[in-house]
């Protein structure tokens, strides 16, 4: 799955989306910050619980 993250701006954004994603147990991920797109690769959680994890830390997803 893919999605924007819209109010991502810095550094610390994307190391709390990446802390997100990794506490809801998604071990295949990766947080472009330059493109504001985080991709992720998981049987684990589904794409619900996954934007759900991010916008719970207060992100935007487009």
């Amino acid at each position: 799955m893919e999605f924007r993250v819209t109010n991502m701006s810095c550094g610390h954004c994307k190391m709390t989306i990446e802390q997100a994603l990794k506490d809801l147990g998604v071990s295949s991920f990766s947080v472009d910050l330059a493109t504001k797109t985080v991709r992720v690769e998981s049987d684990e959680a589904s794409e619900e619980a996954v934007k759900n994890a991010v916008r719970a830390k207060g992100y935007d997803i487009a």
